[in-house]
């Protein structure tokens, strides 16, 4: 806000001093005077005034420059504060997203090694259950083998 008052206060000087110019010119043009003089006053006026003029407009353009340079900081300020944020979103992204692989791999493995357990505790029951069979199977084929001896010593007898 600050700016736009002392641009328009730049613009309303400059108009100052050209309506200020004229007025002199005007009022020398209209004096008592002789013509040679009155030339020779205006060519001196309009020399200072020129000089004034030259010396406003660079002043005027060492402000348009000082202000573009500000608005120039500014926006590198801006620029570097978007490429800190951004920076600071993926580094936290990246953060977020290995503790997810962290936790998704961890699950995985606990999964795995509850699996294995589960298969390696069914496993043994299968080997026991085939274990009991065998034992059961061969029990019976003894008796089978003891009842058929004896079924043939009775015969023989």
């Amino acid at each position: 806000m600050e700016r736009d008052d002392e641009q328009s206060g730049g613009g309303f000087f400059l108009g100052l001093l050209l309506g200020a110019i004229i007025g002199a010119m005007a009022a020398l043009l209209y004096a008592p005077q002789r013509g040679d003089e009155t030339r020779g006053l205006l060519a001196q006026k309009s020399n200072e005034y020129a000089n004034v003029a030259k010396k406003k407009t660079s002043e005027l353009a060492d402000q348009l420059k000082q202000t573009a340079d500000d608005y120039k900081d500014k926006a590198s300020d801006v620029v570097d504060s978007v490429k800190s944020k951004t920076t600071e979103v993926a580094s936290t992204v990246n953060d977020k997203a290995q503790d997810v692989v962290s936790s998704v791999k961890d699950s995985a493995q606990g999964v795995a090694k509850k699996g294995k357990s589960i298969l390696d505790a069914t496993t043994q029951q299968v080997q026991d259950a085939v274990e009991a069979y065998k034992d059961g199977f061969n029990d019976k084929k003894q008796e089978l083998q003891s009842a058929i001896a004896g079924d043939d010593s009775e015969a023989a007898a």
